[in-house]
């Protein structure tokens, strides 16, 4: 529950901050996090879709939970979403000097494919 870390987060800053400080919070946005189960079939196929795109076995980071659309579309559809990470590691995720691998993009798309492959097999 987004308002209730909020809370949290402003009743603990507010308790450490040192007398006479001022301090001003503001949250641009929050929603609530998605727990997608593991053993899912479109969990199943979208790790064999990265593996099999990166010829290396894939795993679960369990991040990504807290992307405001994927609760919206888990309650809406009633299906699991798969967010299916390409960026290598040292991408430096939504920082100034974020990038992405060509050869990653590239698989990628692969990754997509088969997903959609595997998964509508099932």
């Amino acid at each position: 529950n987004p308002e209730r870390v909020r809370s949290i987060a402003r009743s603990y800053l507010e308790s450490i901050k040192p007398a006479g400080v001022k301090m001003e919070l503001h949250f641009d946005h929050g929603a609530a996090a998605v727990a997608v189960d593991r053993k899912h079939p479109a969990m199943r196929a979208g790790l064999e879709a990265l593996s099999e795109a990166f010829d290396s076995k894939a795993v679960l980071s369990g991040i990504g939970a807290s992307i405001p659309v994927v609760k919206l579309f888990t309650d809406l559809y009633h299906v699991p979403v798969v967010l299916m990470g390409v960026g290598n590691v040292d991408s430096a995720i939504h920082s100034p000097n974020e990038n992405l691998k060509l050869d990653h993009y590239y698989r990628g798309i692969e990754a997509s494919v088969l997903f959609l492959q595997k998964y509508s097999a099932l």
